[in-house]
């Protein structure tokens, strides 16, 4: 995994999937393809037409995957779409998500600080809690809808 280049994006662009030592991109990207990293760090907004397998990845922005996200470790500060599944080892997420099929992780960390969904939960040890706002601005936000977490099923050990 020596060989493999860093791919570095600043502004907007568009790069072909494939593997790939570390993936950064700051501004706009489209990634046509399925990508293998070691590394993934989107500050900005990064569409993946395709599967992410990654060691870690990081979100801070908007990012967008098409297909299935494999990683070790996920943290997502911002918003974040993945239209397939989402397995982890730790999943840390702070701000909205919206995962079409499964989210499985060991470790699953939520504060809510828009609308999260997810089809199905499993996990170890699954901790959801709202964002630390006023208490007030929490629960008018939840009865307006702008937060909260909906899902089919929760299912975890702790």
């Amino acid at each position: 995994e020596n060989n493999l280049s860093d791919v570095k994006i600043s502004g907007a662009g568009t790069i072909s999937g494939g593997r790939y030592n570390e993936v950064k991109v700051k501004g706009a990207t489209n990634i046509s393809g399925n990508v293998t990293t070691v590394n993934a760090r989107f500050s900005g907004s990064a569409h993946v037409s395709g599967d992410v397998n990654a060691k870690k990845i990081r979100i801070s922005g908007s990012g967008h995957i098409d297909g299935n996200l494999h990683t070790d470790i996920i943290k997502i500060s911002g918003s974040a779409a993945i239209n397939g599944d989402c397995e982890a080892e730790t999943f840390d997420g702070t701000g909205s998500f919206n995962i079409g099929r499964l989210l499985n992780a060991g470790d699953i960390n939520i504060d809510i600080y828009g609308k999260c969904r997810v089809r199905d939960i499993g996990g170890e040890n699954i901790k959801v809690q709202l964002g630390k706002y006023h208490p007030l601005i929490n629960i008018v936000s939840m009865f307006l809808g702008y937060k909260g977490l909906v899902t089919n099923v929760i299912e975890g050990d702790n």
